[in-house]
């Protein structure tokens, strides 16, 4: 299934040059929301913002939390 955000649009699977590209679009996207990501060793995310923290299971966890920070969820 894929992940999508914006306009992109990246397979889940072996392709991981995609999904690193997708990954830093996603981290920028939150970035101009003034919040703050880390990938943690689990594959997860961690997304800060204003004293808070949020723990995120995997990419497409983080493809729809962007989605709902930028409004278009």
């Amino acid at each position: 299934q894929p992940i999508e955000t914006a306009s992109i649009v990246a397979p889940c699977g072996d392709d991981d040059n995609a999904q690193r590209k997708l990954q830093a679009r996603l981290i920028a996207e939150l970035a101009l929301a003034k919040h703050t990501a880390w990938e943690v060793a689990s594959g997860g995310y961690i997304v800060t913002a204003w004293g808070q923290a949020k723990e995120l299971p995997d990419l497409h966890a983080l493809a729809q939390f962007v989605r709902r920070v930028r409004g278009r969820a």
